[in-house]
């Protein structure tokens, strides 16, 4: 079956949230001779799993946001004097205890508050370089990483890309990650829950790409959510479509279900 095939492909990746969703549109794109495209989860949505902090020299530190669905955030930041590392430890080990669990949306709007009181022994700097750069800490990856897009060489052979205008709308596509974000969120608009599967035929125009169509559903890695679909010609095996991007989005649901489930 197309789910067993999945497995089997996507067997020993291991915990690696972002090489699972990498090579899972590979798989997608050569199963569909498709366009494959999966979204990243928003790990904003996200639940703290823990912080971590690396020194790489005197005054720089490379920061690690890990929450429960295993996805990672990693910003490198600048300290603002020699750093301790053993004061380094002491106060993560107190930020851990205090935001631990919680969405890291919501650490972003109250973080100023949860350390004003730790922020009062804090010599090292280290609270006041979280809390300045909170925005970008506990919020998404960069634009450029939360889309995957692959398998162009699957359409560029199909009779509708005779057209000039239709070869040169794919190619914007893909390269505007904002555009194929906004693409699969209109395709899953009104999907309530993962696995349920939308099929817009035909796109309506403001991708430039108007004889094709686009196949999505939502998954979810712990408690973030993501998408994933593929786009083709509006002549696709539509059964088929459907039945490898819902086996997709529970392959990538179960691995870090699995994973995280605090029960196992």
């Amino acid at each position: 079956s197309a789910r067993q095939r999945i497995q089997d492909e996507l067997a020993g990746l291991g915990g690696d949230a972002w090489e699972l969703i990498r090579e899972g549109t590979r798989v997608l794109a050569e199963m569909s001779s498709l366009l494959s495209i999966v979204l990243t989860p928003k790990l904003s949505t996200g639940v703290l799993h823990r912080i971590d902090a690396i020194p790489l020299a005197s005054t720089r530190v490379l920061f690690v946001i890990t929450v429960r669905s295993g996805l990672v955030n990693q910003i490198v930041l600048e300290v603002e004097s020699d750093l301790d590392a053993n004061e380094l430890q002491t106060v993560l080990s107190s930020l851990n205890e205090r935001l631990s669990g919680l969405k890291l949306s919501e650490i972003r709007d109250t973080l100023d508050a949860r350390l004003r009181e730790l922020g009062r022994t804090d010599s090292s700097g280290i609270l006041r370089l979280i809390l300045k750069h909170a925005s970008v800490l506990f919020s998404e990856q960069d634009a450029g990483q939360r889309a995957y897009v692959t398998g162009t060489q699957h359409l560029v052979g199909q009779p509708e890309f005779r057209r000039p205008e239709i070869m040169q709308g794919l190619v914007r596509l893909i390269e505007d990650d904002r555009t194929v974000a906004a693409m699969l969120d209109r395709t899953v608009a009104d999907a309530s829950k993962p696995f349920v599967v939308s099929v817009r035929i035909g796109e309506d125009g403001e991708t430039g790409i108007d004889t094709f169509s686009v196949v999505a559903t939502r998954y979810v890695i712990g408690e973030t959510v993501g998408t994933v679909g593929v786009l083709g010609p509006t002549r696709m095996d539509y059964d088929r479509a459907v039945t490898l991007v819902r086996s997709m989005s529970r392959r990538l649901h179960e691995t870090h279900s699995r994973q995280w489930d605090p029960d196992c």
